[in-house]
């Protein structure tokens, strides 16, 4: 089998090993070129320059957004996404559009936040809020039978009058980035650009690039690293979040599976007098996070309406945080809840509440009983420090029974890399280490693509599932009993599993430490009971099948320090 392997950075490094050792074996990624032709400054919402009076700042934001708020309608743009055809300026700018529609729930079980969901409708699709979506890939067949709608990151930029943007990446493409928004707005759009850097060759701040591009080094020690995944469009009357798996270059929304989400944010009818909801966690986990970034200002979010936010935002700040003790986390109240305690914190509310609605006398008389288990798929594993992994399922579901092994980590095997071009090509952007490997074996299962067309792809999405399954007593936890699996949840985002990522355990698990920025969204499933077995829309975009097979004695991962 002849192929060049593409050695991507370490973008998950493993705990031991500081930061600028591993980045510096493919420096030239971080370079942020300004392109060759740029029209008038112009303000960005995001972007901030370098003045003694922040209030003056802040002012200035506020007036361009409002000032252009007067003057537009926010209308979803009009396109396809079964090709990927590259749209052109005179795309964007002759595209009809539509309104974005709430779709209202009469399921009074969901909370408050999962109670409406928002349809985006972009050419003859339609996307919906509550769930995310695979990336549609190169050359990805028109027509798929029996396939979910995908989704190209350059039609979410195709809404006319864009005002704004921030890019945010472990490693970015500058030239890429600029011809895209260039290519969907048909002009120079102000960005502003934050992704990890050398802390022993550049300091945390500003760089001001021009007067309309910026980017933001945000801070950093010797261990940690920026690895979240975002990007904020500002329009005249909404702003669209997107939190995908990728970084924003072009190889990896082209070449490998990943995965998308975003919302439409609408600006409150009274933006002059909106103030911060301090209930909104939302908001309040987003603000949270741009400001420990480093971005100079965030009150311009308090004039957008997340009263209808969908998801669950997970972020992750470097730091160490305590527990509570009560599963409600951090002990500072003024501060969002971190990385495995957001986590657990709303998996309690989700458990309680299907607790509540589960009629058990009906499992009993059916002779079942009921088991959890959890799927990762991610694109870097990490060690076993600590005993990490037993205690990430025990606060993912604590006091209650789990099956006899109920982690899942869906990692490629050596021979499936192997045994494709494309796949062993693009399989440098997987990370596990011999180490980290031989420490626990068992929880190792097969990766196992649930769409055809996409079986040739390396997949560096991030995708946690949670679900039960109903198995008959007594108890036989073998897949053949597996046909009654209910999917309580599903996280995707930026997180990779590791303690880096998700909070190293300390001081017998009343203390995390994290040390890298990650950001994502859990989805919950509406109808909790167990006695329902309904599936939540974003089962169709889990980019795998379950249940999965655990490795045989002769099976290997791929582990890139292993190939010659």
């Amino acid at each position: 089998m002849s192929g060049r392997i593409v050695i991507e950075i370490d973008d998950d490094t493993d705990e031991d090993i500081p930061t600028t050792q591993v980045i510096k074996k493919q420096k030239n990624n971080f370079s942020i070129n300004t392109p060759t032709k740029l029209e008038s400054p112009k303000k960005n919402s995001f972007q901030l320059e370098k003045q003694e009076d922040d209030e003056d700042d802040e002012t200035d934001v506020e007036e361009n957004i409002n000032s252009a708020a007067n003057k537009h309608t926010a209308t979803t743009t009009t396109t396809t996404t079964t090709t990927t055809t590259t749209p052109t300026p005179a795309t964007a700018a002759n595209s009809k559009t539509n309104n974005i529609t709430p779709i209202k729930s009469t399921n009074k079980s969901q909370k408050p936040n999962e109670a409406t969901t928002f349809c985006t409708i972009i050419g003859e699709n339609y996307y919906l809020s509550n769930t995310f979506y695979l990336n549609t890939i190169k050359n990805q067949p028109k027509n798929l039978f029996n396939s979910p709608t995908t989704l190209t990151i350059e039609h979410l930029l195709l809404e006319k009058d864009m005002k704004s943007a921030m890019v945010c990446g472990f490693c970015l493409e500058s030239e890429w980035i600029y011809k895209i928004f260039y290519e969907a707005q048909g002009r120079h759009v102000p960005i502003t650009f934050i992704r990890h850097y050398f802390i022993s060759e550049e300091k945390k701040g500003i760089q001001q690039i021009n007067k309309s591009t910026m980017a933001i080094n945000p801070p950093l020690g010797s261990y940690q690293t920026f690895h979240g995944k975002l990007i904020l469009l500002v329009f005249p009357e909404f702003i669209r979040i997107i939190i995908p798996s990728s970084n924003p270059t072009q190889l990896d929304y082209d070449s490998l599976n990943q995965t998308i989400w975003f919302q439409d944010f609408q600006i409150k009818k009274a933006p002059k007098q909106a103030t911060p909801s301090k209930d909104n966690d939302f908001l309040k986990t987003l603000k949270y996070f741009l400001a420990s970034i480093g971005c100079p200002s965030v009150k311009f979010l308090d004039e957008y309406d997340f009263s209808e936010a969908s998801a669950h935002l997970i972020i992750s700040v470097p730091g160490f945080y305590k527990h509570d003790g009560a599963g409600s986390g951090i002990i500072e109240s003024d501060k969002p809840l971190m990385g495995i305690y957001k986590l657990e914190s709303v998996l309690k509310k989700y458990y309680r509440n299907q607790d509540e609605t589960t009629d058990y006398t009906v499992l009993d008389k059916n002779n079942q009983h009921c088991v959890r288990d959890f799927y990762y798929q991610a694109s870097s594993i990490g060690g076993e420090k600590g005993n990490f992994r037993n205690n990430f399922v025990k606060h993912l579901s604590p006091s209650i029974e789990n099956s006899d092994k109920p982690l899942h980590i869906i990692y490629p095997t050596d021979q499936w890399i192997k045994s494709n071009d494309h796949r062993l090509q693009h399989a440098g952007c997987l990370f596990l280490s011999n180490k980290n490997y031989n420490n626990d074996k068992s929880c190792f299962s097969y990766l196992s693509p649930k769409y055809d067309y996409r079986k040739h792809l390396v997949y560096h999405s991030k995708v946690l599932v949670g679900t039960s399954t109903r198995l008959n007593k007594p108890l036989k936890d073998t897949l053949n009993q597996r046909s009654n699996i209910k999917y309580d949840w599903v996280y995707a985002g930026s997180h990779n599993f590791s303690s880096a990522a998700w909070g190293a355990f300390q001081k017998n698990e009343t203390q995390i430490q994290i040390s890298n920025y990650e950001i994502g969204v859990l989805f919950t499933n509406p109808n909790s009971s167990l006695n329902d077995s309904s599936l939540p829309e974003w089962y169709e975009h889990i980019p795998f099948t379950i249940p999965s097979n655990f490795y045989n004695n002769d099976d290997q991962p791929w582990i890139l320090e292993n190939q010659s």
